[in-house]
Protein backbone atom coordinates (compact mmCIF):
# COMPACT_ATOMS: atom_id res chain seq x y z
CA UNK A 1 0.00 0.00 0.00
CA UNK A 2 1.20 3.46 -1.04
CA UNK A 3 1.47 6.08 1.93
CA UNK A 4 2.25 9.34 -0.35
CA UNK A 5 0.08 8.97 -3.49
CA UNK A 6 0.04 11.97 -5.74
CA UNK A 7 -2.93 13.39 -4.29
CA UNK A 8 -0.78 13.70 -1.21
CA UNK A 9 2.05 14.73 -2.44
CA UNK A 10 0.23 17.92 -4.07
CA UNK A 11 -0.90 18.70 -0.37
CA UNK A 12 2.19 18.55 0.91
CA UNK A 13 3.69 20.48 -2.04
CA UNK A 14 0.64 23.15 -1.22
CA UNK A 15 1.22 23.40 2.49
CA UNK A 16 5.24 23.66 1.71
CA UNK A 17 5.76 20.00 3.74
CA UNK A 18 8.65 17.49 2.32
CA UNK A 19 10.28 14.34 3.62
CA UNK A 20 9.47 12.40 6.34
CA UNK A 21 9.18 15.09 9.31
CA UNK A 22 6.54 16.29 6.52
CA UNK A 23 4.85 13.34 6.54
CA UNK A 24 4.37 12.98 10.05
CA UNK A 25 3.66 16.64 10.45
CA UNK A 26 1.02 15.84 7.74
CA UNK A 27 -0.43 12.45 9.93
CA UNK A 28 -0.63 14.59 12.98
CA UNK A 29 -2.44 17.11 11.36
CA UNK A 30 -4.82 15.18 10.18
CA UNK A 31 -5.23 12.79 13.05
CA UNK A 32 -5.99 16.52 15.20
CA UNK A 33 -8.48 17.94 12.41
CA UNK A 34 -10.41 14.49 11.95
CA UNK A 35 -10.73 14.02 15.51
CA UNK A 36 -12.29 17.90 16.32
CA UNK A 37 -14.35 17.25 12.97
CA UNK A 38 -16.25 14.24 14.46
CA UNK A 39 -16.77 15.76 17.72
CA UNK A 40 -18.21 18.62 16.41
CA UNK A 41 -20.93 16.89 14.67
CA UNK A 42 -21.76 15.14 17.43
CA UNK A 43 -21.97 16.87 20.86
CA UNK A 44 -25.29 18.01 21.87
CA UNK A 45 -24.83 21.86 22.57
CA UNK A 46 -24.12 24.34 18.95
CA UNK A 47 -21.61 25.97 21.71
CA UNK A 48 -19.48 23.02 22.03
CA UNK A 49 -19.71 22.31 18.17
CA UNK A 50 -18.42 25.83 17.62
CA UNK A 51 -15.85 25.09 19.71
CA UNK A 52 -14.53 22.03 17.82
CA UNK A 53 -14.58 23.82 14.18
CA UNK A 54 -12.59 26.83 16.07
CA UNK A 55 -9.76 23.57 16.91
CA UNK A 56 -9.64 22.70 13.30
CA UNK A 57 -8.96 26.12 12.11
CA UNK A 58 -11.83 27.59 10.92
CA UNK A 59 -12.76 31.38 11.64
CA UNK A 60 -15.76 31.77 13.48
CA UNK A 61 -17.17 35.07 14.41
CA UNK A 62 -20.21 35.67 17.95
CA UNK A 63 -23.39 33.98 17.92
CA UNK A 64 -22.79 31.16 15.51
CA UNK A 65 -25.20 28.55 15.12
CA UNK A 66 -23.50 25.15 13.91
CA UNK A 67 -25.68 22.08 13.13
CA UNK A 68 -25.42 18.72 14.16
CA UNK A 69 -23.09 16.53 10.87
CA UNK A 70 -21.92 19.55 9.35
CA UNK A 71 -18.60 18.64 7.35
CA UNK A 72 -16.13 21.71 6.83
CA UNK A 73 -12.99 20.76 4.59
CA UNK A 74 -10.09 18.36 6.39
CA UNK A 75 -7.68 20.07 4.40
CA UNK A 76 -7.57 23.87 4.51
CA UNK A 77 -10.58 24.53 7.29
CA UNK A 78 -8.55 27.50 7.96
CA UNK A 79 -10.48 28.87 4.74
CA UNK A 80 -13.22 28.84 5.81
CA UNK A 81 -14.33 32.59 7.48
CA UNK A 82 -18.32 32.55 9.21
CA UNK A 83 -19.15 35.90 10.14
CA UNK A 84 -21.05 36.85 12.85
CA UNK A 85 -24.76 36.18 13.80
CA UNK A 86 -24.38 33.19 11.01
CA UNK A 87 -26.23 29.95 11.11
CA UNK A 88 -24.75 26.50 9.38
CA UNK A 89 -28.20 24.11 9.61
CA UNK A 90 -27.85 20.19 9.95
CA UNK A 91 -25.44 18.22 7.38
CA UNK A 92 -24.20 21.20 5.50
CA UNK A 93 -21.15 20.85 3.83
CA UNK A 94 -18.22 23.51 3.04
CA UNK A 95 -15.62 22.75 1.07
CA UNK A 96 -12.44 25.09 -0.21
CA UNK A 97 -10.43 22.24 -2.58
CA UNK A 98 -11.49 20.25 -5.15
CA UNK A 99 -9.65 18.13 -7.70
CA UNK A 100 -10.44 15.64 -10.00
CA UNK A 101 -8.83 12.28 -10.64
CA UNK A 102 -5.47 11.60 -11.53
CA UNK A 103 -6.55 10.50 -14.97
CA UNK A 104 -8.59 13.96 -15.18
CA UNK A 105 -5.78 15.79 -13.42
CA UNK A 106 -5.12 18.20 -16.63
CA UNK A 107 -8.89 18.98 -16.69
CA UNK A 108 -9.88 19.33 -13.24
CA UNK A 109 -7.02 20.51 -11.48
CA UNK A 110 -6.26 21.36 -7.58
CA UNK A 111 -8.65 24.01 -6.77
CA UNK A 112 -8.26 26.13 -3.74
CA UNK A 113 -9.89 28.92 -2.61
CA UNK A 114 -11.76 30.61 0.30
CA UNK A 115 -15.28 30.43 1.66
CA UNK A 116 -16.74 32.95 3.75
CA UNK A 117 -20.39 32.98 5.59
CA UNK A 118 -21.41 36.48 6.12
CA UNK A 119 -23.06 37.84 8.61
CA UNK A 120 -26.51 36.89 9.78
CA UNK A 121 -26.46 34.55 6.85
CA UNK A 122 -28.20 31.70 7.16
CA UNK A 123 -27.24 28.28 5.35
CA UNK A 124 -30.66 26.20 5.85
CA UNK A 125 -30.74 22.53 6.57
CA UNK A 126 -30.36 19.89 5.31
CA UNK A 127 -27.78 19.08 3.22
CA UNK A 128 -26.58 22.36 1.64
CA UNK A 129 -23.17 22.02 -0.33
CA UNK A 130 -21.23 25.25 -0.52
CA UNK A 131 -18.04 24.97 -3.04
CA UNK A 132 -14.61 26.19 -2.99
CA UNK A 133 -14.51 30.22 -3.65
CA UNK A 134 -17.85 31.09 -2.54
CA UNK A 135 -19.14 33.91 -0.58
CA UNK A 136 -22.45 34.10 1.13
CA UNK A 137 -23.76 37.59 1.38
CA UNK A 138 -24.98 39.38 4.23
CA UNK A 139 -28.43 38.36 5.67
CA UNK A 140 -28.19 35.94 2.55
CA UNK A 141 -30.66 32.07 2.94
CA UNK A 142 -29.48 29.11 1.46
CA UNK A 143 -32.57 26.82 1.15
CA UNK A 144 -31.88 23.04 2.18
CA UNK A 145 -30.15 20.90 -0.09
CA UNK A 146 -28.99 23.54 -2.08
CA UNK A 147 -25.54 23.08 -4.29
CA UNK A 148 -23.79 26.91 -4.18
CA UNK A 149 -21.44 27.04 -6.79
CA UNK A 150 -21.07 30.92 -7.13
CA UNK A 151 -21.41 33.64 -5.18
CA UNK A 152 -24.93 34.78 -3.33
CA UNK A 153 -24.84 38.56 -3.00
CA UNK A 154 -26.45 40.15 0.54
CA UNK A 155 -30.50 39.73 1.00
CA UNK A 156 -31.00 37.06 -1.04
CA UNK A 157 -32.82 33.65 -0.96
CA UNK A 158 -30.58 31.17 -3.42
CA UNK A 159 -31.92 27.34 -3.48
CA UNK A 160 -31.80 24.41 -6.03
CA UNK A 161 -28.77 22.55 -8.00
CA UNK A 162 -26.99 24.42 -8.27
CA UNK A 163 -28.23 27.02 -6.93
CA UNK A 164 -30.17 30.52 -8.18
CA UNK A 165 -31.83 33.37 -6.96
CA UNK A 166 -35.31 32.66 -5.56
CA UNK A 167 -35.84 36.22 -4.38
CA UNK A 168 -34.82 39.24 -2.50
CA UNK A 169 -35.01 40.13 1.44
CA UNK A 170 -36.78 43.08 2.60
CA UNK A 171 -34.06 44.60 4.66
CA UNK A 172 -36.50 46.33 6.75
CA UNK A 173 -37.19 42.60 8.19
CA UNK A 174 -33.72 42.48 8.83
CA UNK A 175 -33.03 42.87 12.67
CA UNK A 176 -29.45 44.39 12.71
CA UNK A 177 -26.69 43.30 15.42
Amino acid sequence: MKIITEHVKDYMKVKGLSGIKGIITLILRQLRVHFFLKLGQILPHPYLRVLCFRCIGVNIGKEVFIGLDVIMDTLFPELITIEDYAEIGDRACIYTHSRGTLPLKKIYPLIIQPVKISRGAWIGAPNVTILPGVTIGEYSIIAAGAVVVKNVPKLTVFGGIPAKKIKNIDQSNIIMH
